[in-house]
């Protein structure tokens, strides 16, 4: 159904924005879609699912406002 990767893995957004959840899974079709050098960097996809950890020093407030980023691509 999809790869999933580590927070190792980055993507870049359609604004630019580079993320690496802690992790994440990309449908096969759009990994498949990718080129070799598109794989080989962080490659320009939006994930179906990311996960965040909060580490007890994280603030909510910060881990909130990055997911509303995340729920704004993957929408799209």
């Amino acid at each position: 159904m999809g790869h999933v990767f580590g927070s190792d893995s980055g993507f870049t957004f359609p604004n630019d924005a580079v993320r690496s959840p802690d992790a994440s899974m990309v449908y096969k079709d759009k990994i498949d879609a990718l080129s070799v050098v598109e794989k080989q960097h962080f490659a320009p996809v939006v994930p179906e699912f990311v996960v965040e950890l909060m580490a007890p020093s994280d603030s909510l407030k910060y881990h909130q406002e990055r997911m509303k980023v995340y729920g704004k691509w993957c929408q799209t």
